[in-house]
């Protein structure tokens, strides 16, 4: 059987939307993922201080900042919780830190990547420091980032138990 031009010009399109399809699959279910996360803590923060115009409770923190603020809560009032959860607030800062990327990045699709047709990662290129940046994020990886956005909301919840704000 003779391989057409026609044959490999699909196999390719295949492989693309096959790559494209995963990129989005990563990129949703991680900042849907992140986005639980961010309900949690904004849980946390509105039970933590009762007054509706607190800092606490602003919507246009970021992620980044509102852990800021949990680390600052957490080290000033409950340092005890460092014992139950102590990767806490690591897992999160890499958590937001690979949300960031994946949310403001491209799927690489150059030629120099798809050619390897690799099924078990995406690659993302963004922007920092004006310089373009490369990510992999395989299968591993991104599992291993859900177990770990998992495991956070498990012990946000926690929290919220351990300080009777349920």
């Amino acid at each position: 059987m003779k391989i057409t031009k026609e044959d490999l010009i699909n196999e390719e399109n295949i492989y693309l939307t096959t790559y494209y399809e995963k990129a989005s699959d990563f990129r949703g279910r991680l900042i849907n993922a992140s986005i639980s996360l961010e309900t949690r803590l904004a849980e946390i923060f509105a039970k933590f201080n009762q007054d509706e115009s607190s800092i606490l409770t602003n919507s246009e923190l970021s992620l980044s900042s509102k852990t800021e603020i949990l680390s600052e809560l957490i080290a000033k009032f409950y340092p005890d919780v460092l014992d139950l959860f102590a990767d806490i607030l690591q897992d999160v800062t890499q958590v937001i830190q690979l949300r960031t990327i994946v949310d403001h990045s491209m799927v690489d699709s150059s030629q120099d990547f798809l050619k390897n047709r690799y099924s078990d990662r995406i690659q993302f290129i963004y922007i920092r420091e004006g310089q373009p940046q490369k990510m992999i994020i395989t299968d591993e990886d991104f599992n291993a980032s859900m177990r770990k956005v998992a495991k956070l909301n498990k012990a946000f919840e926690q929290l919220k138990m351990n300080w009777n704000f349920n």
